[in-house]
């Protein structure tokens, strides 16, 4: 589903001239056609700020927001989304992988985000509801996106930051959010546990051979 019947026909109508002045003013430079630009998520807990175009809508890789990190298979990873304007939905796609140009994203179902795209994971909305089939989670139907897994390979993974049924913008045309990750590493037994999990396993074998006697 998209935000409304009305943002796509909004985006392919918008006037070129507010562009053109911007330009010759030397405020606004347009980023190369198709070139994806990723920012570089921290793991470590801390939000990061940012803004959305308020003309975006779930599917969009055009002007979605592209944040990258690295990761190790096993590692959980609890990412949220944080709305800093209460019409703000904002609406969260995992991927294995990095993008470079919106063209990767022809592979799928349709020429826009969607589950058929390479090394997709999940979506996630409301509360971290998940739609995907290895990770359905619990969630509330609040605005906020917050979602737990487990990372399923080590490499880079692709967080896209979205819209879905946002209201009003507050007149600048952009929706404010916090981004937050934090990525731990699965649990490695103490050395002492290691050991006495041996012991057991041979005083196991000790008896079974003791009453095969």
């Amino acid at each position: 589903m998209r935000k409304n019947s009305q943002s796509r026909n909004r985006f392919n109508h918008l006037p070129i001239t507010a562009g053109i002045v911007l330009v010759v003013l030397g405020i606004w430079t347009p980023a190369a056609a198709g070139v994806i630009t990723s920012m570089q998520l921290s793991t470590n807990g801390s939000s990061q700020l940012d803004a959305i175009d308020s003309f975006a809508f779930n599917d969009d890789q055009d002007l979605g927001r592209f944040w990258t990190f690295a990761g190790t298979m096993g590692d959980s990873l609890t990412l949220s989304v944080m709305r800093s304007e209460p019409q703000y939905d904002p609406y969260v796609w995992l991927f294995e992988g990095a993008f470079t140009d919106t063209s990767e994203f022809g592979g799928g179902a349709s020429s826009f985000i969607d589950s058929g795209d390479p090394g997709f994971l999940g979506f996630f909305d409301d509360g971290g509801a998940a739609y995907a089939a290895d990770y359905i989670l619990p969630g509330e139907f609040t605005y906020d996106v917050q979602f737990t897994l487990s990372l399923p390979t080590s490499g880079t993974y692709t967080a896209i930051v979205t819209s879905f049924n946002s209201g009003d913008d507050g007149g600048d045309g952009f929706y404010d959010y916090q981004i937050s990750a934090n990525v731990s590493s699965a649990a490695v037994p103490e050395p002492s546990s290691v050991w006495l999990i041996a012991g057991a396993i041979i005083l196991c074998g000790r008896q079974h051979r003791r009453k095969r006697r």
